[in-house]
This record gives structure tokens, C-alpha cells and sequence, in this order.
């Protein structure tokens, strides 16, 4: 039993910073969040008023790819504005646009998903109306569903 331990506790200790890095949304302002607007660098708050679902993605996720309908559908549901960012091109960021026939806002990050310590994704956070972020998910999730949106519209405080 002695000789195990060692390699219990170092199983955890990997198993904790795995949970760590790769399960927990980064801890960000929602004012660091940049993207590339008409060649310049802005902040999404900047860009946008009102509270917003900023959902990080990429194109080569599977699962990133499946939720799009169903950030669409809550888009339009109207409690909130979807945002999608990704460190993909713009070429990309337009053919997954109209691949779902997307009409929420959708911009290139000014740096890469790691840079913003996003090593999950898709990674999601929902501002509230001062651009505070109430709430942060990994994994992809049925963004329309009537459990989300009574979550939403509690921390939103609807």
C-alpha cells in the first residue's frame, strides 16, 4: 500500500490540474475579451450594449458546430445578444456563418483562444447589462432550451 500512494497522489494531482486547466472557463473581464471590427482591434463590450452570450468557438469543432442552431434560435429569443469569437479567419468565420444561416454578430479574436486561456471549447459566457460576466460554461449545451433560458433570465435578473 505504501508503494502506491505516491502514485495516487500524483494521479489526483494530475487529475485536479487536468480538471483545471481544460474543465473550468477561464476567469476574464469581459472588457479584455478583443476582436478585429473594420481593421481595428475593439472590445466587444464596446462594440455592443445590453447583456450577451459570448460563446468561443472554432470551426473544426464538432461540438461548437452542432450548438450553432441552438444559439441562433436563442439569438432570436431576444433576452440576450449571441456572440461568437474565434481565432479563425474570416474567410471560415463566414462559411460556418452561412453554413447555419447565422445573423448574430461573429468576429475574429485579436489573439488565439489560448491566449485567452481558453483551452475548452466551446467556452460561453453570459454578461448581464453592465457587461459583468453572471455566468461561464464549457462543453456545448442546448442554448435554446426552456431550462437554459429560465437559468439565463435568473441571472440576468429578468
Amino acid at each position: 500500500m505504501k508503494r502506491i500512494f505516491p502514485y495516487l497522489l500524483i494521479g489526483l494531482v494530475l487529475l485536479g490540474f487536468y480538471y483545471w486547466r481544460y474543465k473550468v472557463p477561464p476567469n476574464m473581464d469581459s472588457a479584455q475579451i478583443n476582436v478585429k471590427e473594420n481593421e481595428q482591434v475593439q472590445s466587444v463590450i464596446e462594440l455592443h450594449d445590453g447583456p450577451m452570450l459570448i460563446n468561443f468557438y472554432a470551426s473544426w469543432c464538432g461540438p461548437c458546430m452542432r450548438e450553432m442552431p441552438s444559439l441562433q434560435k436563442a439569438h432570436d429569443e431576444g433576452f440576450f445578444t449571441v456572440i461568437c469569437v474565434t481565432d479563425d479567419n474570416p474567410e471560415l468565420i463566414e462559411q460556418v456563418r452561412n453554413k447555419f444561416d447565422l445573423t448574430f454578430p461573429m468576429y475574429q479574436l485579436d489573439n488565439s483562444l489560448k491566449s485567452y486561456g481558453v483551452y475548452t471549447i466551446p467556452t460561453t459566457y453570459l454578461l448581464n447589462e453592465e457587461g459583468e460576466i453572471v455566468a461561464s460554461m464549457t462543453d456545448p449545451r442546448e442554448w435554446d432550451s426552456e431550462d437554459f433560458m429560465n437559468k439565463a433570465k435568473d441571472w440576468l435578473s429578468y
